[in-house]
């Protein structure tokens, strides 16, 4: 860090890539390997075109992102490229269903990680999650440095694994697996199809680089967000490639670094790297919660959130604060919090369903919130980009192809999303049907929770003339972008 306010290049690409890394490369190279049919060419070329269109989507970034101004991140995008009634349902969304899930699904990744093959129960399960979120969102609170600081010993503990795990696989790969679970429906459809199934996950994997732009007033420029991004997407697209080629030459079937030859007859070396790659989604959760902080505060300023308005009465006497900028940090702090406890006791439900009726459990719950998530926030740029496309007509046609192919990648990774789940909630080609349903679930809770607020002030205004402050008070705001006209 080059002072106390500012990151510097190699920080901000540290946190970048930080970000990006977490739980999701080990978490998410068994997912794409038996997407892929275990072949390996498939998975390369995958990663090659996406590779690609993230470059595609850096340069566009590079356009956008000098017009923001604060910690709002992709909302302040959203703000300015977006039609009115469509950010208001971003600004919802990123609210309620991105800050706290992301924490809880982290979190609980993170606890999974720990304990390996032994099994937890749900409640105990989301008990210590909980006490470790409070803790990890208790000290970005506190203290940002010591939040730096924690991100960096972890960073040191994960880069062990992360090195490591890859080359035991490749000197003393394990057998083949025999029982291989093959993909069903239409992810089952061929050793091609995941160049279309893979890119939710890997949207999952690209999806930490929005947290550094959460922390523009830690940048010295513009320019150094825009760098430190590009740097950090070229950095995780190899070290994926990196780790998903060890994994597979060491586990052929499954790319799971368990059933490597070096563990055989050495349980506490299994353990010690299963506890490492704990830290790293613990080392996601800890970046999150140094970005959502920061993003709610700057959404709150830029919208007057009047529940957060009657929370911050609730908690602190009226008149003057004698610390103002930490009394609004703590109360949008108190404010995330009481959401992500509402999410772990919503996952809990959820993963004990899922456990009741197919028998997958927590696993199951979380990787459908995982590439939901993604997905919608993914969603949200390429509505940002086609907005910014729209306002803009006489841009350079290099900015609208990369604009246009950066874009279709996402609309066809949500597309596919939403089909699989349809046809899957049908029982197309052997697939669960009460996990497609559930993922289906989620995503409808997600659109209709996202818009719902402003429908309700939407019927207040047009049929009972009541003023309804659901999200933001229309007499400060008569006439903006946040409200129904």
């Amino acid at each position: 860090m080059t002072s106390k306010n500012t990151l510097s290049s190699s920080a901000a690409v540290f946190i970048s890539v930080s970000s990006m890394i977490g739980a999701g490369i080990f978490m998410k190279t068994s997912t794409l390997n038996k997407l892929s049919h275990n072949y390996l060419p498939s998975l390369i070329t995958l990663f090659f075109i996406f590779l690609l269109s993230i470059l595609a989507f850096s340069y566009v970034l590079i356009k956008i992102i000098p017009s923001q101004s604060g910690n709002g991140g992709f909302m302040e995008w959203s703000k300015v490229n977006c039609p009115p009634r469509l950010n208001t349902a971003f600004v919802n969304f990123i609210r309620y269903f991105y800050h706290p899930p992301s924490l809880v699904l982290f979190s609980i990744y993170g606890v999974l990680s720990l304990k390996g093959d032994e099994k937890m129960s749900t409640p105990l399960l989301i008990m210590f999650a909980l006490l470790i979120t409070i803790t990890v969102m208790f000290m970005n609170l506190v203290s940002f440095k010591t939040a730096y600081r924690v991100q960096l010993a972890l960073w040191t503990m994960v880069l062990i694994p992360l090195i490591t795990l890859p080359i035991l696989g490749i000197i003393w790969p394990g057998e083949g697996s025999t029982t291989l679970e093959k993909p069903s429906g239409l992810d089952g459809a061929g050793k091609w199809m995941i160049m279309i199934s893979g890119l939710p996950s890997l949207l999952f994997i690209f999806d930490g680089f929005y947290n550094l732009a959460s922390l523009k007033d830690k940048m010295q420029s513009s320019k150094q967000l825009v760098r430190s991004l590009c740097i950090s997407f070229a950095i995780v697209t190899f070290l994926y490639l990196y780790v998903i080629i060890g994994f597979s030459v060491g586990s052929p079937g499954n790319a799971e670094y368990r059933n490597f030859s070096a563990f055989k007859g050495h349980p506490y070396l299994l353990e010690f790297f299963e506890i490492l790659i704990s830290l790293a989604a613990f080392m996601t959760l800890n970046s999150m919660s140094l970005s959502n902080i920061s993003q709610l505060t700057a959404m709150d300023h830029m919208y007057g959130f009047q529940d957060i308005k009657r929370l911050r009465s609730l908690c602190f006497y009226k008149g003057k604060p004698s610390n103002p900028e930490f009394e609004h940090r703590f109360i949008h702090w108190i404010h995330l919090m009481m959401h992500t406890i509402f999410w772990f006791l919503v996952v809990g439900i959820m993963a004990s369903l899922s456990q009741k009726f197919n028998g997958k459990g927590m696993e199951d719950v979380l990787d459908a919130l995982a590439d939901i998530i993604s997905s919608f926030i993914f969603g949200i740029l390429a509505c940002i980009i086609i907005g910014n496309l729209i306002k803009q007509p006489k841009t350079s046609i290099l900015f609208k192809y990369c604009a246009i192919s950066s874009g279709v990648v996402i609309v066809v990774a949500l597309s596919y999303l939403f089909i699989t789940y349809v046809s899957g909630t049908f029982g197309y080609e052997g697939a669960d049907r009460f996990s497609n349903g559930l993922k289906l679930f989620i995503m409808c809770i997600f659109i209709l929770g996202s818009v719902a607020p402003q429908f309700k002030e939407f019927l207040n205004r047009k049929f009972l003339r009541k003023r309804s402050y659901t999200l933001y008070p229309y007499d400060k705001y008569k006439g903006s972008i946040i409200t129904f006209k």
